[in-house]
């Protein structure tokens, strides 16, 4: 394969191929598998961090707060009894999935999931 770079661009790829001692045409492929697998690796790290960073929506919050007091009172009915364990299972699944993407995101930057969470300023469940 050849590929034509425009002049300025060219001499700084021989300008690092000679600093780094190595012949061009290496110093090139090496540059271009690095932008060919980096740009897929941050796409799914945005990704990630969208996941993370979403939130339940603050009426979702308000309404568990609403009937987690009225079932410690015992005055929930059946069908807010029905309703509080589906906000609850819904509540959990946004934490599972949470936590897989700290988990995927920590092994994309091989660190630990801790470590990430700390990063980010997540508190343990």
């Amino acid at each position: 394969m050849n590929i034509s770079l425009d002049p300025p661009t060219q001499r700084r790829l021989e300008a690092l191929a000679k600093k780094q001692n190595r012949p061009t045409e290496e110093v090139a492929a090496a540059l271009m598998a690095a932008a060919l697998f980096r740009e897929p690796v941050q796409d799914r790290e945005s990704e990630l961090l969208h996941v993370i960073s979403e939130g339940l929506p603050e009426t979702l919050w308000a309404r568990k707060a609403e009937l987690d007091t009225r079932a410690e009172s015992a005055t929930l009915t059946p069908d807010q009894y029905q309703e509080r364990l589906e906000l609850l299972t819904q509540i959990e699944r946004w934490q599972v999935a949470r936590l897989e993407a700290v988990v995927e995101l920590a092994q994309l930057r091989e660190e630990t999931p801790a470590s990430v969470m700390q990063t980010l300023g997540i508190l343990p469940l």
